[in-house]
């Protein structure tokens, strides 16, 4: 046996070892399958409308961030006057800033040299903040990408959620453009394991979603706790975790199968609703 041999050979134990280590850490994502029969759950309708602010961090996003924000504005069942749409346009380059204010939204600037700082979650505390600020009267805010389109009962469902005494509720994600292409077809199916069968196995037995991304609510009680947003750090699992220890002390609800649908541009064909998709809410109610 010469050296090329034994080479193949300790590099196929190296993957199957690999492949089966993987493989046994998500044998018991098999549980969320065998319960996907679990009913919905569905709030009760809500005794007082609340005051919301969608926050859309955007980076160079010119080319839909209008689209969406006009989607925002006018699209929604839900009184105009109870909510607003803010744009937080992040070391832009282009557009961005001009195209949000000329389709309604009110937008913020930030600009941040810190290349530390150039997740989306910088952007999206800072919207946050400015706007826990500037709207006083606001109860809740609602985390949205550039190129989300809700479901026109997103803010109903929502509604409901908020007034039964949620404090943080995620929404329900999906795909609209899954058969555009194998990779569209792949992360679509990603969603459905997520949002339909992982967090409602979750939510069935009272347990904790999976919290950032778009469709994040959260009430002005857990955002001043966390001055903000305090999902800073680079891995969404240990962001999730993060919030919800600094909010542990505040009844929350964490998962909510809610109306909405969040489009995205594909970029090269690929699609991710983390990166760029289309993506939908749909309308399944809530619990």
């Amino acid at each position: 046996m010469n050296f090329t041999d034994t080479l193949w050979i300790v590099l196929y134990w190296i993957n199957a070892v690999a492949i089966i280590l993987v493989t046994l850490s998500f044998l018991p994502q098999l549980l969320f399958y065998l319960f996907f029969f679990l009913p919905r759950k569905h709030w009760k309708d809500a005794k007082k409308n609340h005051f919301f602010v969608l926050v859309i961090p955007a980076h160079n996003e010119e080319s839909v961030i209008a689209h969406s924000v006009t989607s925002l504005l006018n699209d929604l069942h839900y009184a105009k006057e109870l909510y607003k749409v803010v744009v937080v346009a992040h070391n832009c380059k282009d557009h961005t800033a001009e195209e949000a204010r000329k389709a309604g939204a009110i937008v913020y600037e930030l600009n941040d040299p810190d290349p530390a700082h150039g997740k989306p979650s910088y952007p999206l505390r800072y919207g946050y903040q400015m706007a826990m600020k500037d709207f006083p009267e606001a109860e809740a805010f609602t985390h949205f990408d550039a190129d989300n389109i809700p479901h026109p009962d997103f803010l109903i469902q929502m509604n409901k959620s908020i007034d039964a005494g949620a404090r943080i509720v995620r929404a329900y994600e999906a795909a609209t453009n899954l058969r555009q292409n194998l990779w569209t077809e792949e992360c679509a199916l990603f969603y459905v394991k997520d949002s339909r069968v992982q967090n409602n196995f979750r939510q069935a037995l009272h347990q904790t979603a999976m919290l950032p991304g778009p469709g994040l609510t959260c009430t002005r009680e857990v955002l001043e706790r966390v001055n903000g947003y305090d999902a800073m750090m680079p891995s969404s699992l240990i962001a999730g975790f993060s919030m919800v220890i600094n909010a542990i002390s505040i009844p929350t609800r964490l998962f909510m199968r809610i109306s909405l649908r969040v489009m995205r541009t594909p970029i090269i064909g690929s699609f991710g609703l983390v990166i760029r998709s289309t993506a939908f809410f749909s309308p399944m109610g809530g619990g």
